[in-house]
């Protein structure tokens, strides 16, 4: 973005304007959506720098219309740059500005953020800080110009403190702190303006990330009426160990709502009778060399979910890989500890699947020590570039490398925040794998359908749902898009 408007404002020198206007119109349709008439009071937090600037030419344009907003400007008024120009403008115009030496003191029913803008990178402190604290107790809208002050917009991490925003308005493109982290709570809702910049000013700057804001159907495999279940493909999953039954169900559970055809299962140390509910249809492997047989004669496995850290266990993991090299394989969980304690060879065909402490262990970080700055995006580029294979980085703002390119899948949801959500997904990406689609469309299907699901039960504010209620919402949204 530094470089966009570095070459943007060479030639476009009116980009303040364009931006200031851009802010005014934000906050005219804003008050309009809150029934909030001409009397209106509004506060611009106004900082030194362009963030700064773009808050004056909007208080000049909402001064035309009648609309005089209070001033708070507790770094002074901007010295230097475009900010500089347009305050001389405003003075030049002879329009007096009235400043006020506190947050809050006309008692406003908006707040306009243009306090810092991308480049912030110390917390914030001082009697920002107090204002910013005593925003959380009042009920007074924001809109952030650009990005909230005190957000961090590469990693979406609070600095300390920040402004919590109801509207972001962001210019030029969009950050990747918006749809991470912290990020997903404080930016309310996203507008962008492009402002006017033109193709050739993004020739040759690499995107940090494509937001990718395909719908589940453009990846939805084939379905035919003649199909039977070799057609509909077969899973395995190495998963399971004693006490850890649940996850080996989970990821079952998660390739059964994908439609798969056939399901095998070997949990070495464990027997079905272990298992308080595997479906019927789970052909379980009783010994090593079935367990090789079946991962030969599957299109996708899964392994790691509650497969345990024993050296057997990595024996084993080891063992299958070489018995099933050239099938497509989803690496999870327990898995993922065996490959950061001691890197062995992967399929060619293989997804990483890690949360954030399991990335941190497979790049050679303590996850415990707390020394990681919060950037998903740097953390996804160093584990494609050390393994050479597809990742996806789970969590707020899921991050899927894929060679040289990242993709930023949105969405989060409350109910996933429960032990097990890795699991079905993993077992779910592996049956649409068998299904039919591409390892990549299955990573983009699968977090889109688990997102869906989990969202009806976020919007019931349910606290007590199940992994096998996301699960069974999974199977309906999929039939669903099928009948659509």
């Amino acid at each position: 973005m530094r470089l966009l408007d570095r070459r943007a404002v060479q030639d476009l020198p009116w980009l303040m304007e364009v931006a200031g206007a851009a802010l005014a119109d934000g906050i005219l349709r804003e008050l309009g959506r809150r029934n909030l008439g001409p009397g209106a009071r509004v506060e611009l937090w106004i900082g030194h720098g362009n963030n700064g600037g773009d808050g004056l030419v909007a208080w000049r344009h909402l001064e035309e219309m009648q609309l005089r907003p209070g001033i708070w400007a507790p770094l002074g008024l901007p010295k230097s740059g475009d900010g500089a120009d347009a305050l001389k403008q405003l003075t030049e115009s002879g329009v007096a500005m009235e400043q006020m030496d506190h947050a809050f003191d006309s008692d406003p029913d908006l707040i306009v953020d243009c306090l810092f803008g991308t480049g912030l990178s110390r917390p914030l402190s001082g009697s920002i800080a107090q204002a910013v604290e005593e925003h959380k107790t009042r009920d007074i809208p924001v809109i952030a110009c650009d990005i909230p002050s005190g957000l961090c917009a590469d990693t979406g991490r609070v600095l300390g403190v920040a402004l919590s925003a109801d509207l972001t308005l962001t210019f030029g493109g969009l950050k990747v702190g918006f749809y991470c982290s912290d990020g997903l709570d404080y930016c309310g809702q996203i507008q962008l303006a492009t402002l006017g910049y033109r193709r050739d000013h993004y020739a040759s700057v690499a995107s940090a990330a494509w937001l990718d804001l395909r719908t589940a159907d453009q990846f939805l495999p084939p379905m035919r009426r003649a199909d039977h279940k070799g057609r509909y493909g077969r899973v395995m999953a190495f998963a399971g160990s004693p006490g850890l039954e649940g996850a080996a169900l989970l990821t079952m559970l998660g390739a059964r709502c994908g439609g798969v055809g056939l399901l095998h299962l070997w949990s070495p140390e464990l027997r079905r009778s272990d298992f308080d509910r595997l479906p019927a249809e789970v052909m379980l492997a009783p010994f090593a060399e079935h367990a090789r047989e079946a991962a030969q004669r599957s299109d996708a496995i899964v392994a790691g979910p509650g497969l345990g850290r024993s050296k057997t266990a990595r024996q084993e993991l080891l063992h299958l890989i070489d018995a099933a090299p050239d099938k497509t394989w989803v690496l999870d969980a327990d898995a993922l500890f065996h490959l950061a304690e001691e890197p062995f060879a992967l399929p060619e065909r293989c997804l990483l699947t890690p949360h954030e402490g399991e990335a941190l262990r497979l790049v050679g970080e303590d996850p415990l020590l707390g020394t990681w700055g919060g950037d998903r995006l740097a953390l996804v580029e160093a584990l494609g570039a050390r393994y050479n294979r597809m990742v996806l980085l789970k969590g707020a703002g899921n991050l899927l490398r894929v060679a040289e390119t990242t993709y930023l899948v949105p969405g989060s949801a409350r109910s996933l925040a429960r032990g097990g959500s890795g699991d079905v997904l993993s077992g779910l990406m592996a049956a649409l794998v068998g299904r039919g689609a591409t390892l990549e469309q299955a990573v983009h299907l699968g977090l889109r359908l688990q997102l869906s699901a989990a969202r009806r039960f976020d919007a019931g504010q349910s606290e007590t749902v199940l992994q096998q209620d996301i699960a069974q919402a999974i199977t309906e949204s999929w039939q669903a898009l099928y009948a659509t």
